[in-house]
């Protein structure tokens, strides 16, 4: 994964300096929460039942409270909840991994949670996260708990008319492709500040490098409610910036200036 951390924007005596921190928060507490989704999801694999099933349970084994672990990668760190069971057999998955392991599970979260995403790529992320860990069935299971999730904290639903300012990031994840090889897949992750408050507005698969698709990723914050953006931060890129100029035309660019550079 790009270093999230290392691309906080530092623009001297200027608020986007401190809009950057906001930035780096709604990413990482993005992260802690759709991270949190994936154990819960275990955890309902390894006891045999959902949270809030009404079913008859066929182990006498429950759910039991959380414990807080921090991970850290090259996006920074994060606290985690993790979920625990009475009997202490349930061991996660992706917490056994390594930190290099790590920074590939939540570049897979982001790939997951990107906007129109198909369902065979989803399926297909998650297969190759968990590989022989669980079956076809179980992660579906888990890809439906994560289009659940989307819904009940209305992820990327409809936005603010305005903004102060919206960071793009340009991240990139690892996926098998149809020759189950490994493939580098592009990201625009986009955050948006206002009144010293941050969100994710929207995660969006580029597979392709054109102005057509940067022109639909805009239109789209625009269809769902974000009409002006007073500042956009973002690394040089001259197709995005056409695209942006064409759907914000008021929009002033601003380039970032780094911790190393100052």
């Amino acid at each position: 994964m790009k270093d999230i951390k290392n691309l906080t924007y530092y623009l001297k005596k200027d608020k986007q300096a401190l809009d950057g921190n906001l930035r780096l928060d709604a990413i990482n507490s993005f992260l802690g929460h759709a991270f949190h989704t994936l154990l819960q999801c275990e955890l309902d694999i390894h006891l045999g039942y959902n949270k809030n099933s009404s079913i008859e349970k066929n182990t006498l084994n429950r759910r039991n409270g959380y414990t807080k672990k921090k991970i850290k990668g090259s996006f920074g760190e994060i606290e985690l909840k993790i979920p625990r069971d009475r009997d202490g057999s349930f061991n996660p998955f992706i917490i056994k991994k390594r930190n290099k392991e790590i920074d590939a599970i939540l570049e897979m979260i982001f790939g997951l949670f990107s906007i129109k995403l198909k369902e065979k790529d989803g399926l297909t992320f998650l297969s190759d996260l968990y590989k022989d860990e669980f079956s076809t069935d179980q992660i579906s299971d888990i890809y439906r708990s994560f289009n659940l999730y989307c819904k009940k904290n209305k992820i990327f639903w409809d936005l603010d008319e305005q903004y102060e300012n919206l960071f793009i990031d340009k991240v990139y994840f690892s996926a098998l492709n149809k020759k189950n090889k490994k493939k580098r897949i592009p990201l625009l992750v986009l955050t948006g500040v206002k009144d010293n408050k941050s969100r994710i507005l929207g995660i969006y698969l580029v597979k392709t490098n054109s102005q057509n698709r940067f022109l639909k990723i805009f239109n789209n914050l625009k269809e769902r409610g974000l009409l002006s953006v007073d500042n956009v931060v973002l690394e040089s890129n001259l197709i995005i910036e056409s695209a942006l100029s064409y759907v914000y035309e008021d929009t002033k660019i601003v380039y970032p200036i780094k911790e190393d550079s100052i």
